[in-house]
């Protein structure tokens, strides 16, 4: 088929982008009410806040920058949080990328989700901009092919970067000896700072103090070659795909706690291999199982005064 004709027939403003926005938001959320501001953006004193904030533009827009730390949080929570509500994309669009921007170029501890997360809200704005719905949870009603065009066009500069991730990811482990001879997975799995807890380390030296270990590094590097390899597969392939990522980011929490990192990363992926909208049929099946047992439980009588 061809692409633009597609494009013009396919409306990807649903309930998915919803999703995608509110899991990236979640992680920065999870940022701000469980840590001390102040301290993670000490980097502006200890760098020389004058002179950065005068010579760096995207420090001068920072909220953390702009407002006192403590009222910075609360200012960033309130803004989050409207971002998963769904409610005005047109508008929290723009506020869901400075949120992201200001964490990532103002706090001191960083990891990758927090990149992940400032690029993913940049990359959203064109999408965002072209929704006409109040609410992002509400089902599509764009008719315009000519919109269609523009939003997938702009999706898929979003799951271009999901592959160069995965991609950059792969290729940047050839250059390190203990990846190449497969014993990176046992040093970083037993790292005493960043590695797993004793509880779980225990568990994976079963395999990392084995011959097993090779294999492991190897796949490691294999399953992220794949899922750059699915910017070219079909929806089946990438349907296939989205749950063995998802979890194996998710035993990436368990092993480093690297909360921001999984929900960043989640919404990638979302964005990346749902081609199916399995995530929608997720969200409508959750909230049909509760709807469903809130209604049964039993009622409690009213109670008789003797």
């Amino acid at each position: 088929m061809d692409v633009p004709l597609s494009y013009a027939r396919k409306n990807i403003l649903n309930e998915k982008i919803a999703i995608i926005r509110a899991v990236a938001a979640c992680g920065a959320l999870l940022t701000l009410l469980f840590n001390n501001v102040g301290q993670l953006t000490q980097k502006l004193q200890v760098m020389g806040k004058d002179e950065m904030v005068d010579t760096i533009l995207i420090q001068k827009i920072s909220l953390f920058n702009l407002l006192p730390p403590v009222y910075a949080k609360y200012v960033g929570i309130l803004i989050l949080l409207a971002v998963i509500s769904g409610y005005y994309p047109k508008i929290t669009c723009f506020l869901h990328a400075w949120i992201c921007l200001s964490i990532s170029n103002s706090f001191v501890p960083l990891d990758g989700g927090d990149q992940i997360a400032a690029n993913l809200s940049l990359l959203l704005i064109p999408v965002c901009i072209c929704d006409a719905r109040t609410t992002q949870w509400s089902k599509p009603n764009n008719k315009n092919p000519g919109i269609n065009v523009f939003t997938n066009v702009a999706f898929f500069f979003i799951q271009f970067q999901a592959a160069v991730i995965y991609l950059h990811s792969a290729i940047g482990k050839l250059a390190t000896p203990e990846w190449i001879n497969g014993t990176a997975t046992y040093y970083w799995l037993s790292n005493p700072i960043f590695g797993a807890p004793d509880w779980l380390r225990h568990m994976y030296e079963t395999v990392t103090l084995s011959k097993w270990v090779f294999i492991l590094t190897w796949s490691v590097m294999a399953f992220e070659l794949a899922l750059f390899a699915c910017i070219l597969a079909p929806k089946q392939i990438k349907r296939f795909f989205l749950k063995p990522a998802i979890a194996f980011h998710f035993f990436i929490i368990l092993t480093h706690g690297l909360f921001s990192f999984f929900f960043a990363i989640t919404a990638l992926l979302i964005a990346y291999l749902d081609d199916s909208n399995d995530s929608i049929k997720f969200i409508h099946s959750f909230f049909s199982r509760l709807h469903r047992t809130t209604t049964n439980c039993p009622k409690t009588p009213p109670l008789t005064l003797p």
